[in-house]
């Protein structure tokens, strides 16, 4: 019979066997996330964290916060983690609902008089929260006019700029159209309502609460922020300064905070230490369009499978201002959360939670993928035949109609393919009747056709219809494009757009600054990727008389030519 002592011992010898070999693990798995990250050295870098179940799993700074000064990112360092905000502001917001201060369906008129009453519908509190309510982001307008986003700005300037716009982009409650018009108005609110600004009542009823000492809403270009990062880009082998200094709008950004503080909003996402259960589910839970039809995106986060795969749902919202890149990103199920904070524009945040992801839910993630490939085989099993002229019927030229993007079916050797570039691979196609097609690999990604083959339907779990229109390929010769020539002006933005010919395609310009240079696509369309696409209208004797511009933030916005214009 063993001793008392010996037993003892044997427990000790055991205990320190398993710390070591946890140590060892540890020290690892430490590595290869370093290795990970090792080109930020002497560079603007990133902070890092990995969370699970409310214990952190790791964190750490990697490259400089400060060129001038040599300073490290630790995860102490404080950055501006632009939209990541949103989560905030509506968690602020669902506050005040719970204490009876407002309700989600308050018009926004209720709070501001001097709004507009929109010919689309009624704009409320619930259209701002989950991104429905049609409104103009005030970033677009600025780009539009040719401004620069780091221009001296605070949110009342903000409200002013939207609310010279005289019409909604849709009918509220129709469609998911992010804007950041939505959160700086909601910072409003809460200050209308509360009697306190967004940086006070935030730090009240959260940041206090949990502790966030290092988080802070900032309003004030002039305020001082101790172990502030400085964001910067590179510029032909050299970095230079990319920081917004003077942008003072909240709510929808302008969130300053650290790792540290960051790991503790997302325990309280788990625990709901502060709010409660009842306000995490308000904030993870997506908002429904009027149809009823669920969106991806909750109270200031979006909420969907990672990469579409079921049984890995997550919540995630990544942010860019200036050189500022951040992205936070849970997978709901597993309770696992990770942070990227970055004051390097170069930084490709989602790239390195790809890289992360397998380090720590390498086996989830293949169960997930493992089920999705089995239900993807009998998914395709229901696949039907077409014969050549049906493909010939579904294959073509088409044009997402909120942005402009284009897209392309093609059949090729008897075989359809879905193509995001003409030059590029394609993705095989499988129908599934005679009117839809899914991706052979993914077939919960689909294509409906619908009007006489004249649009396609794009959705990814029969969720987020995504829009579009065939359309036939034009070339306009030099010559030809003289006729668009003139100076338009729009009065909602109260910009004109001079356009002019170059080379076989048309400039936009500002006051002899060009803005865009814009390629034809179809019969009087023209495109740029980031741009949208512009469409020229003609009067009934076949001249032109305006043009309508459509990109992510703005549908038919009309720019009608000046009469005297030479």
């Amino acid at each position: 019979m063993y001793s008392k002592s010996l037993l003892i011992a044997l427990f000790v010898i055991s205990n320190i066997a398993v710390h070591a070999q946890t140590t060892k693990a540890h020290s690892e798995l430490d590595g290869k996330i370093d290795a990970l990250f090792q080109n930020y050295e002497g560079r603007p870098g990133v902070a890092v964290a990995v969370v699970k179940n409310g214990e952190t799993l790791f964190q750490k700074g990697y490259g400089l916060s400060n060129l001038e000064y040599n300073i490290p990112i630790t995860p102490q360092t404080i950055f501006d983690v632009s939209a990541v905000a949103k989560q905030l502001t509506a968690a602020c917001v669902f506050l005040l609902e719970s204490e009876g201060k407002l309700s989600l369906n308050d018009p926004i008129q209720k709070f501001f008089p001097e709004f507009p009453e929109y010919a689309e519908g009624q704009v409320t509190v619930k259209n701002l929260i989950y991104q429905t309510s049609g409104i103009r982001s005030y970033l677009a307008i600025i780009f539009s006019q040719n401004r620069y986003a780091g221009d001296r700005m605070d949110n009342e300037d903000a409200r002013h700029m939207v609310m010279k716009q005289r019409n909604l982009n849709f009918e509220p409650g129709t469609r998911l159209d992010y804007s950041n018009s939505n959160y700086a108005l909601l910072s409003d609110i809460v200050e209308q309502v509360s009697g306190k600004k967004l940086t006070e009542y935030a730090k009240e009823k959260l940041f206090d609460p949990l502790n966030m000492v290092n988080t802070s809403f900032v309003d004030r270009a002039e305020q001082v922020i101790k172990n502030r990062a400085i964001a910067y880009q590179e510029e032909e082998g050299q970095f230079v300064l990319n920081h917004f200094f003077n942008s003072a709008v909240v709510g929808d950004g302008m969130l300053y905070i650290n790792l540290e503080d960051l790991i503790r909003w997302s325990n309280n996402l788990s625990t709901g230490a502060v709010g409660g259960k009842e306000l995490i589910a308000k904030i993870i839970t997506p908002g429904r369009l009027n149809s009823g039809a669920a969106t991806n995106y909750g109270g200031g986060i979006y909420n969907q499978n990672h990469y579409d795969i079921e049984g890995l749902p997550s919540i995630r919202h990544a942010g860019a201002s200036a050189g500022f890149r951040s992205l936070y990103y849970k997978f709901l199920n597993q309770d696992v959360a990770f942070i990227i904070l970055s004051n390097n524009a170069d930084t490709n945040v989602w790239a390195h939670l790809d890289e992360l992801t397998p380090l720590f839910l390498e086996d989830e993630i293949g169960e997930a993928q493992t089920l999705a490939a089995a239900n993807a085989v009998s998914l395709t099993t229901a696949s039907v035949k077409l014969n050549r002229k049906e493909k010939q019927r579904l294959s073509g030229s088409f044009y997402n109609t909120i942005n402009g993007n284009l897209r392309w079916v093609e059949l090729l050797d008897g075989k359809l393919f879905y193509k995001r570039s003409v030059d590029a691979p394609g993705t095989p196609l499988v129908a599934i009747s005679s009117n839809e097609l899914v991706f052979e690999a993914l077939p919960f990604v689909k294509l409906s056709f619908n009007q006489g083959h004249k649009q396609m339907i794009f959705t990814v779990n029969d969720l987020d219809p995504i829009a579009f229109d065939r359309y036939e390929s034009v070339a306009y010769e030099q010559a030809d494009l003289k006729e668009f020539e003139n100076n338009y002006y729009n009065e909602d933005l109260e910009v004109t757009y001079q356009v002019k010919s170059k080379e076989g395609q048309l400039q936009l310009l500002i006051e002899g600054e060009e803005l865009v240079v814009l390629t034809p696509f179809s019969q009087d369309m023209f495109r740029e990727e980031h741009f949208g696409y512009i469409k020229f209208q003609r009067d009934n004797s076949g001249r032109i008389s305006s043009f309508s511009r459509t990109d992510n933030t703005f549908t038919n916005l009309v720019f009608h030519l000046l009469k005297n214009a030479s």
